[in-house]
């Protein structure tokens, strides 16, 4: 499978240079339904190095272009800038 090539490919890496690489996953529009879809496959964040997930809704239609969602495995991940925009939106702050 080529998600444990590349895993295995980092990991040596990291091994060999002590570069810690963390993995974004660009789920596009099938990563809306992947999980359900198959889900014994890993490709999200049962895979420890990968750290963040979007999803593109707007390619589902009817919606505005741009419009998608960005996950985090763990609130450390998120920049201090987003918070700011997360109390805007939601109105409260993060747990």
């Amino acid at each position: 499978m080529l998600t444990t090539a590349l895993i295995f490919l980092v990991d040596d890496l990291q091994a060999r240079k002590g570069i810690d690489i963390p993995i974004h996953v660009d789920a596009a529009s099938g990563g809306f339904v992947a999980p359900f879809a198959y889900p014994d496959y890993d490709w999200a964040f049962s895979i420890s190095r990968v750290n963040s997930i979007n999803s593109s809704g707007h390619k589902f239609g009817m919606t505005y272009a741009g419009l998608g969602w960005l996950l985090f495995k763990d609130k450390s991940l998120l920049h201090k800038v987003c918070e700011p925009a997360w109390v805007f939106w939601r109105g409260l702050r993060l747990p």
